[in-house]
């Protein structure tokens, strides 16, 4: 990424983040954009179709010939999927009391392919478009830099394990990176808490907040994600949670130093946002289209 757009998008997540409330532990800042990557919605998964089942009919002896299937016999997308021509679709709302953050993401099934956003109620400067999102090219480093749970690329949540245990080591394993990169870059200085279950667990629900906000997140994936978050050290359970909506589900929070909790909410496997947020996805005929349905 360049200089000037990576400048560009920090701002813009400033400005977007400031209308929410923030829960961070004693030693957790915002994530770099020079090294993950603020965690945004990105694309993923290949287009997946449903296959359709032949129906075997019993004939009887003399009985009328059954009528010839219709000529159109389309496979469906399964659920999540897109059918051809067809783009991701994001809508996400924030905020605290105030003044509502609306913003509205188009996103190519492909990493590299374009990608367009809409934000109503922020003052946003970053670029409204591109490719590779939230590259404005190809080339940029949001887009060259390789995947993972604290970068969720296209190519790295088609890819992803659907094992609730190895990804509670893989995503252990990128917060405890996390944390020392952060220490050798001078960002700050450990202590006896920085490596500990509690806090590697806080950072890892802080980028996962981003994770599942993602465009293209494969349903098995999600569901999985789910019983990872429901195990996580210290997590509170509350089955009576509601979204900034109104939608009900099972939250889970960790709480920061200050007893503040970072809460994620499903209902059933689907991620639905959180108190201050609510996360829809869908599928839309092009960019910058009405969606055509909802998942």
């Amino acid at each position: 990424m360049t200089t000037d757009l990576e400048d560009s998008l920090g701002e813009a997540l400033r400005n977007r983040a400031s209308t929410v409330p923030h829960s961070p532990m004693p030693r957790l800042r915002s994530p770099r954009p020079a090294r993950h990557g603020w965690v945004v919605p990105v694309a993923a998964a290949v287009v997946a179709l449903a296959g359709v089942a032949g129906v075997a009919v019993a004939l009887q002896s003399g009985a009328e010939p059954p009528a010839a299937p219709a000529a159109s016999t389309a496979a469906k997308p399964a659920p999540g999927a897109l059918a051809p021509g067809e783009v991701y679709y994001s809508r996400e709302e924030s905020g605290d009391g105030g003044t509502v953050i609306r913003r509205e993401l188009w996103q190519s099934p492909q990493r590299t392919g374009p990608w367009q956003e809409r934000v109503e109620g922020a003052d946003v400067r970053g670029p409204a478009a591109g490719r590779c999102y939230p590259a404005a090219k190809p080339a940029d480093e949001q887009c060259t830099r390789s995947g993972s749970w604290f970068n969720p690329t296209v190519d790295f949540l088609a890819k992803a394990s659907r094992d609730p245990a190895l990804i509670a080591r893989q995503l252990h394993a990128e917060a405890v990176e996390e944390e020392q990169d952060r220490i050798d870059s001078g960002d700050f200085t450990e202590s006896d808490e920085t490596f500990s279950e509690a806090n590697l667990a806080y950072l890892a629900l802080t980028y996962l907040q981003g994770t599942l906000t993602a465009n293209g997140m494969p349903a098995d994936v999600e569901a999985a994600l789910h019983q990872v978050v429901a195990h996580l050290p210290g997590v509170e359970v509350n089955p009576n949670a509601k979204n900034l909506h109104g939608e009900r589900g099972t939250g889970y929070s960790l709480r920061d130093f200050k007893d503040r909790p970072l809460t994620v909410i499903f209902a059933g496997d689907k991620y639905i946002g959180s108190p201050t947020t609510a996360v829809e996805h869908g599928a839309a005929p092009g960019l910058g289209k009405a969606p055509s349905r909802m998942f």
